[in-house]
């Protein structure tokens, strides 16, 4: 019996596979993985999103018509907004202590081939003796040179995978701290509340994509499947708003607006201080060295009056 299930957190994930039943060439067909770390096969891209029942049917009738028996458990609920983003800061960081690990293992490993080095060179003849043509020992010098050869390219290998697991694990780290940032809240803010207007717009039946007066049976459907996505962004967007308004609160950021600048201030982006020469209700427009350019109100760190 196989199991196939969908929860929001967890995505599309199928139980009770093992190696060799078959079931592996059929999953991989629709697209599914095998995921090492948690034992099973899944679909990418599918945790915190809605389950994609078409994709989900397809998979388990090309199953069952294979000889497999399968059940089917989706969940459609959705956690609340702080839930989620918990759930991701939690994935989040055991995924940075996987990668610290392995970047301290492949570190380990590279000292012990640098090491290894050493020791290989130390068995060639001292001062840089050239090999002895015809000499009986022309054959242990040559196996010396070739055995030092391979440490030193190992020893570069493992060098470049300490790099490389450094440079994952750092940018990892920072993933979190990224997604919180200030101006990146921010944006994610602007981008909610737009899509919160568009959706209105699909439920209110205002929207360019609908006929005026269209209530057939299908466009009342969407409509209410729109109202659910509705809410939904509703939530997200009283999420971020409540870490600015903390964010601001705690002067981590600054929370300048039209109401704040005026024609001919000064105002700090970066490291550079800028002319404003226009305000819009969202963004400022900066004289710079090649001309004008707009700035959203949250990438100003400063402001100076005229």
């Amino acid at each position: 019996m196989l199991r196939i299930v969908h929860r929001f957190l967890e995505g599309t994930l199928i139980e009770g596979t093992s190696r060799g039943d078959g079931s592996a060439e059929i999953l991989k067909a629709h697209g599914w993985r095998w995921g090492r770390s948690i034992g099973m096969w899944f679909v990418p891209r599918s945790r915190e999103q809605v389950a994609n029942a078409a994709a989900i049917e397809a998979v388990r009738a090309a199953l069952v018509s294979d000889g497999f028996e399968v059940e089917v458990d989706v969940d459609q609920a959705r956690p609340a907004i702080a839930e989620v983003e918990q759930a991701r800061a939690s994935r989040q960081e055991a995924r940075v202590e996987s990668l610290e690990d392995r970047a301290e293992r492949a570190a380990a490993q590279a000292r012990a081939a640098w090491e290894n080095v050493d020791a290989r060179i130390g068995q060639l003849p001292p001062g840089g003796e050239p090999i002895k043509i015809g000499h009986h020992s022309e054959g242990r010098h040559r196996a010396a040179i070739a055995r030092a050869d391979r440490a030193v390219s190992k020893a570069l290998a493992a060098n470049t995978e300490q790099q490389t697991a450094e440079r994952r694990a750092a940018a990892a780290a920072s993933h979190t701290k990224g997604r919180y940032s200030p101006i990146t809240v921010a944006n994610r803010i602007r981008r909610i509340e737009a899509e919160v207007r568009a959706t209105q717009r699909d439920v209110n039946g205002t929207s360019a994509r609908q006929r005026s007066g269209d209530e057939s049976p299908e466009v009342v459907a969407w409509r209410a499947q729109r109202a659910e996505v509705l809410v939904q962004l509703q939530e997200e967007l009283e999420f971020w708003q409540q870490i600015r308004a903390d964010q601001v609160a705690a002067g981590e950021t600054t929370n300048y607006g039209p109401e704040d600048v005026k024609v001919g201030d000064a105002v700090r982006i970066g490291r550079w201080w800028r002319k404003v020469v226009r305000v819009n209700p969202t963004t400022v427009t900066v004289a710079t060295e090649f001309g004008r350019g707009r700035v959203p109100y949250a990438e100003i760190q400063d402001h100076r009056s005229v």
